[in-house]
């Protein structure tokens, strides 16, 4: 409880800080006020808006009129009067003008303002909290466990939360705020002669800063709802809502479990919920029907779910669907639609009945536990292929005629038109050195997007390429050295020889930018040696200079 001198000194600090007019040892005081003060916050928010409403009208233009409850009220505690007389000259266009943005920008404003105050107050000193723990200890008595919400003097603690929550509130108004500011300049711009098209557009533009403001509430509520039900820790231990519900048996309403949480993000990761696409972050929960995306060749978002089974998504990713059935006579598993890109799993025992099923536009690899990798080319012609480190994975191929087979660790498997449906050993890393180079490996790329074809990384002896199955036939070879960077490489195809000299190393050739340039094999058997060197190419074009290393021939067959 507050005396009423106290209120009265609290009011005048709060006008002084609002006024940039308190003495050092005077914001000392304040800080300390708000920190153990609840009604001195809620005086500081109210003053704030006050003071922050009274300042738009001053910057309105010359002839607007302040509003008449304003003229009979004489501003903030009667100390306005001088931004009172300046704002006289104001028309009746105050009533026009919307207190919106100043409302929001007093919002945001006041959580920094509160966070930043108590944050320095913090630093300072310790805080009457700790000198309670202090003398608590001296005079014997117990501390309150760790864990049980509490400050030493039996305040709760704020929750991480709800700070959060408040964070998020800020960030939202800030760009409400600044929506408002366009919307009313873009109202107040009448176009003078007229012209319906320049009407039409105006109403366009409007329509959509509208049609914007509701996606940001939209992501509001749901980055809100998601910070709400992050995993939090408690005696050391991760809970969920869930399971930090004191009543379980009295579950909300339409509640929904979740199916995973997001445990970490590198670059840009999205969670995608109905039609909303809202920036991913640590701790985010992930509901049934949710995707999930990644962005640029740095992004980088993994997945735990409830089980420690763990999912990781790279580069240009995308997972446009997560379900699983979680009624006990379910016999259905962890569902996970990938559409594009690479996945990881590393996948907890599953139960027999009850699998974890990995989707794709060409495929499904059934698992019950192990480590994995998937890759996917999206397209009718692209292809799956299946890594599987250890474990065993059943892979089923969905174009074409349907099959199976069983890939076991350090095997792969690819499902693609006209590929038979093997598993096949996957090749061991080659490394070698500058002296003593060493060709690690071969495939064919899409020369319009310099990616290798998942159905030819790497090329066999015997590998057959049928045209028609591909998107394209813009084609070329790549080799793969180790080092990366070396000083050449020979091409030998059906005897004709083709030097390369820098990266990346390109039976077609490349541009100055490195991009492939496009060729298309001719049709037949052919046969291709690749041999790396350590120097630079020979005058005569025909060989490298310096130490060559092991050369590799592969047959090919084009149809």
């Amino acid at each position: 409880m507050t005396a009423p001198g106290g209120r009265e000194r609290r009011l005048l600090l709060i006008h002084g800080f609002l006024e940039h007019a308190l003495s050092p040892e005077e914001l000392r005081e304040m800080e300390e006020m708000l920190r153990v003060e609840d009604g001195a916050r809620r005086d500081l928010i109210l003053a704030s808006a006050l003071h922050q409403e009274l300042f738009v009208l001053h910057e309105l233009p010359a002839e607007a009129s302040p509003a008449p409850e304003l003229r009979e009220t004489g501003g903030f505690s009667g100390k306005r009067a001088p931004t009172l007389r300046s704002s006289r000259r104001l028309s009746s266009k105050v009533r026009e003008f919307s207190w919106t943005p100043a409302l929001l920008t007093a919002a945001s404003l006041i959580g920094a303002v509160l966070l930043l105050l108590v944050a320095r107050s913090d630093r300072r000193n310790p805080g009457p909290q700790r000198h309670e723990s202090a003398r608590n200890r001296d005079l014997g008595a117990p501390a309150p466990p760790p864990g049980t919400g509490q400050t030493p003097t039996g305040a709760p603690e704020p929750g991480p939360e709800r700070v959060e929550e408040e964070r998020i509130r800020a960030e939202s108004a800030r760009r409400l705020a600044d929506l408002e500011r366009r919307r009313s300049a873009l109202a107040q711009e009448v176009p003078q002669d007229s012209d319906p098209k320049r009407v039409e557009r105006q109403k366009a533009d409007l329509g959509l800063l509208e049609e914007e403001k509701r996606k940001i509430e939209e992501e509001m509520k749901l980055a809100i709802e998601q910070a709400r039900r992050a995993p939090r820790v408690r005696n050391g231990e991760t809970v969920t809502q869930e399971s930090a519900n004191p009543n379980p048996g009295k579950e909300p309403a339409n509640k929904v479990a979740s199916l995973a949480w997001v445990d970490h993000v590198e670059g840009e990761g999205f969670i995608l919920r109905k039609e909303l696409r809202t920036p991913a972050r640590e701790g985010a929960e992930i509901l049934p029907g949710d995707g999930l995306e990644t962005a640029g060749a740095a992004g980088r978002l993994a997945l735990r779910f409830g089980d420690r089974s763990r999912l990781e998504l790279r580069g240009e990713t995308s997972v446009s669907e997560i379900t699983e059935d979680l009624t006990a006579a379910s016999t259905t598993g962890k569902q996970i639609q990938l559409s594009r890109g690479t996945l990881t799993a590393e996948v907890a025992k599953q139960p027999a009945h009850r699998p974890m099923v990995l989707k794709t536009p060409h495929s499904e690899a059934t698992v019950l536990g192990t480590s994995l990798r998937l890759l996917v080319d999206p397209g009718e012609k692209g292809a799956t292929k299946l890594e599987v480190h250890e474990g065993k994975v059943r892979f089923t191929r969905l174009v074409e005629k349907k099959a199976s087979v069983d890939v076991s660790g350090g095997h792969y498997a690819v499902s693609a038109l006209g590929l038979p449906l093997l598993s096949r050993p996957i090749a061991p890393i080659r490394l070698g050195t500058p002296e003593k180079p060493v060709l690690a490996g071969l495939c064919v790329v899409n020369a319009e997007t310099g990616r290798p074809f998942l159905q030819f990384d790497p090329i066999e002896d015997g590998t057959v390429i049928t045209l028609a199955d591909l998107p394209t036939r813009a084609l070329n070879i790549q080799a793969s050295t180790s080092p990366a960077t070396i000083g050449s490489v020979l091409f030998t195809w059906d005897g004709t020889p083709v030097m390369e000299g820098r990266v990346p190393y390109l039976l077609g050739g490349n541009d100055s930018r490195g991009k492939p340039l496009a060729w298309t094999p001719p049709p037949g058997d052919h046969t291709l040696t690749v041999i790396p060197y350590s120097g630079p190419p020979a005058a005569n074009k025909r060989e490298g200079t310096g130490t060559a290393g092991a050369g590799v021939t592969v047959r090919l067959r084009v149809r």
